[in-house]
């Protein structure tokens, strides 16, 4: 069976999502509480418990990169992805003391 244009395109992007929110949670160091005055202090949670914060009816059996796309939404999502690989894009020019080439992070969805 083929599939039309429209659900080829969503396909991609909704592949791409969830890529952007894998790649999100696997990389997901610590959490960070904030408090009134800007002090910040480390926090034991992880995506999971921040979405059934949120929304009490997600299972334990949801995975993490779910969780992110719950919490962030699919625009929250592409826009935490693009500033990543725009910070890693500057911390690889500054390690390297020159700009990177037009290549792997100049090109949303890669």
């Amino acid at each position: 069976m083929r599939l039309g244009r429209g659900i080829q395109k969503r396909t991609r992007v909704t592949l791409t999502i969830q890529s952007c929110a894998s790649l999100i949670a696997e990389n997901t160091v610590a959490f960070h509480e904030v408090d009134g005055d800007g002090n910040t202090q480390p926090n034991e949670t992880t995506w999971l418990r921040l979405a059934q914060a949120g929304d009490s009816s997600l299972g334990s059996d949801t995975k993490p990169r779910d969780a992110v796309i719950h919490m962030l939404g699919e625009m929250g999502v592409d826009g935490l992805a693009q500033a990543w690989a725009a910070a890693i894009k500057r911390d690889l020019e500054r390690l390297d003391g020159a700009a990177v080439g037009a290549g792997h992070f100049d090109k949303p969805g890669r």
